[in-house]
């Protein structure tokens, strides 16, 4: 595990688990997008854990199937996006492994489906956040929702918080800004009525900007308005500019602490079902990155 070993040697590689649910495939087909356009590789995880074994034994299948079907899944996948894709079966349990599968695969990203209602390992709010809590990499948490990423990934929506590190997530929205020609990042500011933390705040869009201008990503900024929600206004923002992904990231010691609330679950299940990434820093200050957030 990264904690342990404190050394990942990182490949361009997106792990997605699946339950063989709808929004699983969905999770698959997101990730698989998202492969072709970065030109990284899949690899398609399963982990048999007990409804597993529950779910063969009760439609008298045997392991086997498993892996048939996966194989199967590689393969439709990598005919449809042209991408390198192969597969991964372990035993045990599902929401701590598969970060710790991740780092031993050196995978840089991990894309999850949520809210399954058809598989028969559901990852639903506690347990998706149970995985963001244990992964050294960034999560993409999807519903149900279909996207095109080729024909109609233009925004991303970067809110920007005081509490975490920033260099992350903006070498995150650079790369995937790069990689999806026309997308622009949305930077979206807190109202800050403090000066002090008004400071700060400019501060960190300054750090953030000039990264941007120095890799030539195309930018907004929005403040948000005073009296309302911020979380709220996040959304309907998205909403608005059909964000194809909305990037948060996570604090030491817990989920978005302070103002934001439960923040966290409105982002990871919002109403408009936008892909949300999840980025954990934690993890940044343990592990030794190869080439992690090389400037490409």
């Amino acid at each position: 595990m990264a904690a342990k070993d404190d050394y990942i040697v990182f490949h361009d590689t997106i792990m997605v688990p699946t339950d063989f649910s709808e929004v699983c495939n969905n999770a698959v087909d997101y990730a698989a997008q998202m492969a072709k356009s970065l030109n990284y590789k899949l690899e398609i995880l399963h982990i048999i854990n007990k409804e597993t074994k529950a779910y063969l034994e009760e439609h008298k299948l045997k392991e086997a199937a498993i892996y048939d079907q996966l194989k199967e899944m590689s393969g439709e996948v990598a005919d449809e996006h042209g991408i390198d894709v192969n597969f991964i079966v372990r035993e045990g349990g599902v929401y701590k492994q598969i970060g710790e599968i991740a780092a031993e695969i050196g995978a840089r990203l991990i894309v999850i489906g949520t809210h399954g209602k058809t598989g028969f390992q559901k990852i639903t709010g506690s347990h998706a956040l149970k995985v963001i809590e244990h992964s050294p990499v960034p999560v993409i948490v999807v519903q149900d929702r279909k996207f095109d990423l080729t024909e109609s990934f233009k925004n991303i929506m970067l809110p920007v918080s005081l509490y975490a590190q920033v260099r992350q997530k903006a070498s995150w929205a650079s790369l995937i800004a790069r990689s999806f020609p026309g997308v622009r990042v949305n930077i979206f500011l807190f109202y800050e009525e403090d000066s002090g933390r008004d400071y700060t705040q400019n501060v960190v869009t300054k750090q953030i900007t000039e990264y941007f201008e120095k890799h030539k990503i195309n930018y907004d900024i929005k403040i948000a308005q005073q009296d309302i929600k911020y979380g709220e206004q996040v959304l309907k923002y998205a909403d608005h500019i059909d964000a194809g992904l909305i990037m948060i990231m996570t604090t030491q010691d817990r989920f978005f602490n302070l103002e934001y609330g439960d923040y966290d679950e409105k982002m990871m299940f919002n109403r408009f079902k936008i892909p949300t990434m999840f980025i954990n820093p934690k993890f940044y200050d343990r592990i030794k990155f190869s080439a992690a957030w090389n400037e490409r």
